[in-house]
């Protein structure tokens, strides 16, 4: 991230404002064009930095393989702490969680019926394509296991897929449910706070990170 890298993210930035406040096609098409181009030299750049690593360490295995290493992300920095739970040791602690609540309310008469609704939704307007794409445009690029493709990639070819997200989309809202396929997660469990004993179940909080497109 050089000067250029920077001064080209402050430009976005502009670009960007520029369009929240107009909502014009044509400075919508202006920042979009700036994005691409300024993904395109990010991209030139990354590659450039990453040659010259390698080929000014091709003399030395021990200083190549470290490049390697650090260009597959395979180190990160700092020591790692071993793993003092296991993860069925996390699992059992959190169906307990789970399964102690349901005791607490056990007692309690089952709500079988519910009474008539005083709102009524009766009428639906389907999403445009353009309401979609400025959901996904403005959606921070975070990508999950099990998603199909990374959500950058995704975006830049964002065109070609747009009717099928905008189909599919309407159909989850007109039908009032949402796939089986989007209904999954990757569960990670964090520790509430940095200083708390690694080592308790109860110390660790389940995160669920979804797929992009859920």
């Amino acid at each position: 991230m050089d000067t250029e890298c920077f001064q080209l993210r402050r430009h976005s930035c502009r670009l960007e404002k520029t369009y929240r406040r107009s909502e014009s096609a044509e400075d919508r098409l202006a920042w979009v064009q700036h994005e691409h181009k300024r993904h395109a030299i990010y991209r030139q750049k990354e590659y450039a930095y990453w040659n010259l690593r390698l080929s000014s360490n091709a003399s030395s295995a021990r200083k190549l393989w470290s490049t390697l290493s650090s260009l597959m992300a395979s180190k990160k920095s700092g020591q790692p702490s071993k793993p003092s739970l296991t993860a069925q040791q996390l699992l059992d602690f959190f169906n307990a969680k789970v399964e102690a609540v349901g005791q607490s309310t056990g007692n309690c008469p089952v709500q079988t019926t519910l009474g008539p609704a005083p709102a009524t939704f009766d009428q639906f307007e389907q999403c445009s394509a353009d309401d979609i794409q400025r959901v996904i445009s403005v959606s921070q690029s975070k990508t999950c296991e099990p998603d199909p493709l990374p959500t950058d990639v995704l975006k830049q070819c964002l065109p070609e897929l747009l009717p099928y997200i905008t189909d599919m989309c309407n159909a989850s809202l007109q039908e009032g449910c949402l796939p089986m396929s989007q209904r999954h997660a990757i569960v990670t469990p964090r520790l509430k706070k940095s200083g708390f004993d690694a080592s308790d179940a109860k110390h660790y909080r389940p995160v669920s990170n979804l797929t992009f497109m859920s």
